[in-house]
Order: structure tokens, then C-alpha cells, then sequence
């Protein structure tokens, strides 16, 4: 039942009334997402019901109706893909994404469908893919196989899918176990890197130049067992499944965090989950050591410049290079870091694209009945990529970078690849 005819009454619950204030009606949220213009068409539409907002127990035809609005809150959320924009460009400072994360869980307790589960079970299904690899990329490469899975996997058969790896980043990692290359000096500091489902499974070349770039700053880094960060979960709004992943990866991890380690990652979606989203779902002592722990990889990096201990030695690049400004980058704040650090490069040309999102959203540029959805959203996005014609496009969010790879054809990278190339850093996606 709704607690009143308003869509922030959906996303904030019992507190909506304290927050309710802070809204100064500029409809922001709704010039640039896909799920607050559907939210307040409902509300619009139940305004003109005979009793607006307010559906009394026991008349069937009410009822139907207030399930009719209940489904169409529920479709209208899984428009949200969580990016937490509408958070930065809010005047009134609401938590909107986060709010929309709790409507989420609410609605799925009344149950998730077998499609939503596969798609979020992104450890699992990568975990099974790499150890059938090759056979199960000869399968997800099918367009026919793909068109056959679709209706029992709800993702949309033309979206390429990534290749599972063989052996993953974590296979690689366990074969060089206690051994710190890149300097035969002790080492200058101590560092947890936390790889992500997306180099862990199917991009290692991303772990491996994160790994490589740090030992060369002269770090011992660790590579503990660790799993996904829950953001795929809390996507579909399965709190349960995400909160047993945070607790897993907390009792990995805090050790770390006790004996005063930072925890690296080279994804900013998985660095937005544990800093951003973990703490407010679960506000625990625990997580939030864990969360002022965690940082991304190239801030850290950053760090090191500042305080004098960044290696410089780094080779010349050439080519006209790009910076796609991914939206949970831009919630961390992370990008002008990004491209500080980059520009040490000799001879390299970056500067940014124009910001605009690029619809990827995880399993919301996957599914069937956001794909093309996903494709609209990042339009203006792949205009620009052509406008510029770079030669590559570096990006903190991995999945990002395939969504933009897919449409516009360009060669995309994360910056930690950028410049173990500057170093002359092999890795085994070069």
C-alpha cells in the first residue's frame, strides 16, 4: 500500500515526510534517468483515480488497481541502475539512489524471478564459465545459442557478451603467492588489492597490470580470496545475497584493515559499493572500517605523487587518448585524479569525453527489456566518442568500457593498463 500519493513517499518509506521538504520540485531527476520520469507518471495517473493515493481495504476493483500501481513501481525500479546521479544533481542533497536501493529490497520480498537471480549471480556464473572455458565462450559467442538462451536468461541476444577467462585473475595471483616482483628492495609499504568480478573473470589483464603497477611503486601486494562486492544483488534489491557477500568479504578483509592495510580496487562500481552503498545498508562499526579502508586505485596512485614516491619513470605513449567519466566515478569524485595521474605519461594526449552516461548500468545493459533502453541513454555519449575519434578510451568502470567498445568500436582500457604500458609492463592484455 502506499503511504501517500508522492514518489518520494516510494523511496523513503516512514521518514518520507522529513524529506519531503528538501524536494524543490526542479525536476532534475527527471530530465536524465529513465526511472523518475516513469515513477511520477504513476503518481500522475493515480491523481486522477477517484481517491488519489488512497485505495481502502475490500472493493475489488481498488484493489486491482492498487496492484496495478504496485507492479508498474516495481517496473519503474528496475529502470534505476543505481548510477547515483540523481544524488549529485539533487539542490535539495536527497539521497535519492540510495532510497531507491531500500524501495528495491522492498519490492523483492515479494520474490525474484529465476532471470533477475542468474543476472546478479555474477560470481557464480563467472566462477562456472572460466572453469568450462573454452567450451562456454564458444557457447556465449553463438548468436544462435544466445537467441535460444534468451527467454530462459533474459539477456538481450544481441549484447555481446565478455569472454570467460582461463585462468582467471585469482588462478594467476595463487601462482605467485609470496613473491613481490618489480624491485628487489624491501618493500616501501603493504597493500590488499581487491580485483572485482570483472578482472577477476573476464579481464585479468586488468589485475595484472594493477598488481605490476603497484610493485613497481615498490608495494607488496596482497591478493586475498575474496568475492563479489554485492552490487549486482543489490541491483535486483536481494539484500540477502548481497549482505551474506559484504560479510564474507568483511571477514576477509578486516584483518587487512586491523594491521592499518588500505584496500585497493581498479573498479569504481565495486569501490562505490563498498564505500558508498555498504555503509548506508549496513551501518555496522565493521563496515564502516572496512569502507574508510577502501579506496580506488588510481587515488591511491595519486597519494603516492603527492608524497613524493610515485615512480616517474615512465616510457612515452602515443596517440590521442580519452576519458570516459563514469557516472559511480563521478559519485566518487575520483576523475581529475584520473587524468592528473595519467598526464605523467610522456607524449600522451588525454582529456576528457563530454560527461554523459553510457547506459551500461551491469545487468541493465544486458537484459531484454533495457537493452535498447541502455543504448538510448548512452546515445550522446557514443556522438561524442566519434566526434573526438580518439584513438582509445580509458575508463574506471570496466563494464563501461565494453558498453562503449560494443557501439562505437574503439579500443578501451583502464588507466592502470595505460600506464603499466608507460612502464614497458607486460601483461596478458597486450
Amino acid at each position: 500500500m502506499l503511504p501517500t500519493a508522492h514518489p518520494l513517499a516510494v523511496l523513503f518509506g516512514d521518514s518520507f515526510k522529513a524529506h519531503a521538504g528538501k524536494c524543490v520540485s526542479c525536476n532534475r531527476c527527471k530530465t536524465f534517468c529513465a526511472a523518475f520520469p516513469r515513477l511520477y507518471k504513476i503518481f500522475e495517473e493515480a491523481e486522477q483515480s477517484p481517491r488519489p493515493g488512497h485505495l481502502p481495504e475490500g472493493l475489488e476493483d481498488q484493489e486491482e488497481q492498487r496492484s496495478e500501481i504496485d507492479r508498474g513501481l516495481r517496473e519503474a525500479l528496475a529502470l534505476c541502475s543505481l548510477c547515483g546521479q540523481c544524488e549529485l544533481r539533487c539542490p535539495g542533497s536527497l539521497d535519492l539512489a540510495k532510497h531507491i536501493m531500500k524501495a528495491k529490497i522492498r519490492y523483492a520480498e515479494n520474490g525474484l524471478t529465476r532471470k533477475e537471480r542468474l543476472m546478479a549471480g555474477v560470481d557464480a556464473v563467472g566462477r562456472w564459465g572460466s572453469r568450462l572455458a573454452p567450451v562456454s565462450n564458444l557457447l556465449v559467442n553463438n548468436p544462435l545459442v544466445r537467441l535460444i538462451a534468451a527467454p530462459l536468461t533474459g539477456i538481450d541476444p544481441r549484447r555481446r557478451l565478455p569472454g570467460f577467462a582461463r585462468p582467471t585473475f585469482h588462478d594467476w595471483a595463487e601462482t605467485r603467492r609470496g613473491r613481490t616482483s618489480g624491485s628487489s628492495r624491501a618493500p616501501k609499504g603493504e597493500v590488499v588489492y581487491f580485483a572485482g568480478c570483472t578482472a577477476n573473470y573476464f579481464d585479468p589483464a586488468i589485475g595484472q597490470a594493477a598488481v605490476a603497477v603497484l610493485e613497481r611503486q615498490g608495494m607488496e601486494v596482497v591478493v586475498p580470496a575474496h568475492n563479489c562486492c554485492g552490487l549486482p544483488s543489490i541491483g535486483i534489491g536481494d539484500e540477502k545475497t548481497a549482505r551474506s557477500l559484504h560479510e564474507a568479504n568483511l571477514a576477509r578483509l578486516l584483518p587487512y584493515v586491523e594491521e592499518g592495510r588500505r584496500i585497493v580496487c581498479a573498479d569504481c562500481n565495486c569501490v562505490h559499493m563498498m564505500r558508498n552503498n555498504a555503509p548506508f545498508l549496513w551501518p555496522t562499526p565493521e563496515t564502516n572500517r572496512l569502507a574508510k579502508a577502501v579506496t580506488d586505485l588510481t587515488s591511491f596512485l595519486g597519494e603516492l605523487v603527492l608524497q613524493g614516491r610515485f615512480d616517474t619513470a615512465l616510457g612515452p605513449v602515443s596517440g590521442d587518448v580519452r576519458y570516459h567519466y563514469a557516472c559511480h566515478a563521478r559519485t566518487l569524485r575520483i576523475g581529475n585524479e584520473t587524468i592528473d595521474l595519467l598526464r605523467w605519461i610522456p607524449g600522451l594526449a588525454i582529456g576528457y569525453l563530454d560527461t554523459f552516461c553510457c547506459g551500461m548500468g551491469g545487468a541493465f545493459g544486458m537484459k531484454e527489456k533495457t537493452y535498447d533502453l541502455s543504448l538510448e541513454i548512452g546515445a550522446d555519449l557514443f556522438e561524442n566518442v566519434r566526434h573526438y575519434r580518439p584513438d582509445r578510451i580509458v575508463t574506471d568502470a570496466p563494464l563501461c568500457g565494453r558498453q562503449i567498445q560494443e557501439a562505437v568500436g574503439v579500443q578501451m582500457l583502464a588507466p592502470v593498463q595505460l600506464l603499466a604500458e608507460a612502464y614497458g609492463i607486460p601483461t596478458a592484455g597486450q
